[in-house]
């Protein structure tokens, strides 16, 4: 591996850590912020929404920007807007004031998953490994935020985790100015092939793939925000009140196993395929989520994580297999929008469910919206395999 790659795969992977540990905080937080700024449940799963929703907003423009700017820059303007709003997250007076904070938050982190997926695209050589360390890493930094974060508001105040958070932020922002050049698509096929085909039946079947996946991912996008706002209460309260920030921190660590699992089978199962497989396979687990309590609970909360975060690398793959060589950033930035943006959604309707009942049927209901995103996994093989049969070999 050259070094460039090398340097591309350590940034990339410090900075996946970072983004979900902020994201995931604010789950781990949740009971602290609302005995502070005395407002709900309820109230503060909309401020998820938010976030999520402000998250997606900026993918889209973001894939846009890295197409035309380079990842580098975007990269470094990504951390930078993280570091401020994180630190105005941690001065909010106000549950209005955190609600602006955090949206300013999301709008900041979600320009990171289109620039840094783009760059892995463009400048590493096995980019489906490649993906699933990346995702490793922010499993890793997801999993460890609820107890580090925990504990900082046991021994002081919730708002020194954010200023943590913006600190480390800050460092990554100046580290962005010191990357190495932009990286670019290197095509497989040889220099100078016009590649002769019928464009206008490929266009469709590009559009029709990517459609497709952007519907899977807002789907489970739902489900993300929704059991990540709610997962270390739900643990809390079913399996142990003193321990549950510290258990959410074990069950999230089976998602970098899952994530750099899912990575490896790309090398050796067809992506469709294996994206079929794993979005089923999480579902069962999940809706045992809402039935079980005590220590069966978190196994089925470690193995519905452990094939939910298995599906990343996996989809992240094929959207780099489908997109138009010239269009990756774009077509990363819309997938993000669907999955962050749209899916956002599930934090206000799992804060809606858990105000009118209690954390259990919040993930049933979770449960329902995966098992759409199952129905319309099974689409896959026929779509995509349409798709590769009328495109050259797989763009790197």
């Amino acid at each position: 591996m050259a070094r460039d790659e090398r340097q591309v795969i350590l940034y990339t992977n410090l900075g996946h850590a970072l983004v979900h540990a902020i994201e995931t905080a604010y789950g781990a937080l949740l009971f602290d912020i609302a005995f502070d700024l005395g407002t709900s449940e309820a109230f503060l799963g909309g401020v998820a929404t938010v976030f999520g929703w402000a998250f997606g907003t900026t993918a889209f423009p973001a894939g846009l920007l890295t197409d035309r700017l380079g990842a580098r820059r975007v990269l470094g303007l990504t951390f930078a807007g993280a570091a401020l709003a994180s630190a105005l997250v941690s001065l909010s007076p106000s549950t209005w004031l955190l609600a602006l904070a955090m949206g300013l938050l999301g709008l900041a982190m979600g320009m990171y998953h289109p620039a840094a997926t783009a760059l892995i695209a463009h400048g590493v050589g096995q980019r489906g490994v490649a993906m699933g360390l990346h995702g490793a890493a922010g499993n890793i930094g997801l999993a460890l935020a609820p107890g580090v974060a925990g504990g900082i508001a046991v021994v002081s105040s919730w708002r020194w985790a954010y200023v943590l958070m913006a600190i480390l932020a800050a460092v990554l922002a100046i580290w962005a100015t010191r990357l190495g050049g932009e990286y670019r698509i290197r095509p497989v096929s040889p220099p100078g092939d016009p590649q002769p085909r019928a464009r206008a039946p490929v266009t469709t079947q590009v559009a029709l793939a990517l459609l497709l996946v952007y519907l899977i991912s807002s789907l489970v996008g739902a489900v993300y925000r929704g059991t990540l706002t709610f997962l270390p209460s739900h643990i809390s309260l079913e399996v142990s009140e003193d321990l549950g920030d510290w258990l959410t921190t074990a069950a999230y660590l089976m998602g970098a196993v899952g994530q750099y699992a899912g990575g490896l089978l790309t090398r050796h199962v067809r992506g469709e395929t294996l994206a079929v497989a794993v979005t089923a396979a999480a579902l069962v687990p999940l809706a045992l989520m809402g039935i079980f309590s005590g220590w069966p609970l978190l196994v089925a909360a470690a193995s519905f994580v452990f094939f939910s975060f298995a599906r990343q690398p996996i989809y992240n793959t094929l959207i780099a297999d489908y997109a138009p060589v010239r269009l990756v950033g774009s077509s990363f930035g819309l997938y993000f929008l669907a999955e962050f943006g749209l899916g956002g959604t599930g934090g206000v309707i799992a804060g809606a469910v858990v105000d009118r009942w209690d954390t259990a049927a919040a993930f049933l209901v979770m449960a329902g919206i995966w098992a759409m995103a199952v129905v319309a996994s099974l689409a896959l093989p026929t779509v995509g395999g349409r798709l590769k049969a009328s495109l050259s070999p797989a763009r790197a």
